[in-house]
């Protein structure tokens, strides 16, 4: 019996960092609408890739991630049947967070830590998206700190026992950068 083959492409690029470096060992994944792969390349010194022998007449989300960069996607990339199909990223370098927690000294207790004594053990939660946060605990000089933070707005809320909960601060974290913000907390009434 003859059975056919199916048709294949590819699928290439090259991945930089914002200063149009190429960037090396950074994964790139192609996922078909109708459940095709997932097919995956890494890529060279050179920051380029190639993805061949991806099924044709698919549409595919060609995603390049790194636990160092922040993930970027290309949705709706066509694949046709023996042609290559280009698929260049620009990923940008994840941050970092830091800050302390201190308390207020706003309080009626005479036994209470004063104004500016770090809180150890706060816990600091950050939601990096819908679904994910990061979590830190501060030092006993009231120290918390997050690696890899990716690019983007992101709310942070502190939270330490007999203490008032912070209202939520937003943080804005680009390209590598460290961002630096601390915290007082009320005591609990």
């Amino acid at each position: 019996a003859y059975v056919e083959a199916a048709e294949t492409g590819t699928i290439y690029g090259e991945v930089t960092d914002t200063d149009g470096e190429p960037l090396e060992g950074i994964f790139v994944d192609a996922l078909g609408d109708d459940e095709s792969g997932p097919y995956f390349a890494e890529t060279g010194e050179d920051g380029t890739y190639e993805i061949s022998g991806v099924l044709a007449d698919d549409t595919y989300t060609v995603t390049a991630h790194h636990e160092n960069y922040t993930a970027a996607f290309e949705p709706e990339v066509d694949v046709e049947p023996e042609q290559g199909t280009n698929v260049d990223f620009e990923l940008a370098e994840n941050g970092e967070l830091s800050g302390t927690v201190t308390a207020s000294g706003d309080t009626a207790d005479a036994e209470a830590i004063s104004t500016d004594e770090p809180i150890e053990n706060a816990v600091v939660e950050l939601e990096v998206g819908p679904s994910t946060t990061y979590t830190a605990a501060t030092d006993a000089n009231g120290d918390y700190h997050f690696d890899n933070v990716p690019v983007g707005t992101h709310d942070v809320e502190v939270n330490a026992d007999d203490f008032a909960t912070n209202d939520s601060v937003t943080v804005e974290i680009t390209d590598g950068d460290e961002v630096h913000q601390d915290f007082q907390l009320d005591y609990a009434e």
